[in-house]
């Protein structure tokens, strides 16, 4: 096989040559660090999420869609109403 072929491409072992799998480099594994919670949310953010799931059909088209400009002022009305 020629240079071309896909096993020089990416570093691994031509079967049948000199190089075996004994030679090839073994990346030591480092113990994982303890991941961390992700962060939760807060009132202003729940507020502004039940106010926008409540007004957003107000804002969409029949067949789901969303209509002109409708995300943004969904958005936009959420805000006001989890403000109050």
């Amino acid at each position: 096989m020629g240079d071309t072929h896909i096993h020089h491409y990416y570093g691994e072992p031509v079967p049948g040559s000199a190089a075996t799998a004994s030679t090839v480099p073994v990346a030591t594994v480092s113990p994982k660090a303890p991941r961390k919670a992700p962060r939760k949310a807060g009132a202003y953010q729940k507020r502004y999420g039940r106010h926008f799931k409540r007004l957003a059909p107000k804002y969409k088209k029949k067949g789901g869609g969303w209509k002109k400009g409708g995300f943004k002022a969904t958005q936009k009305a959420a805000h006001k109403a989890a403000k109050k």
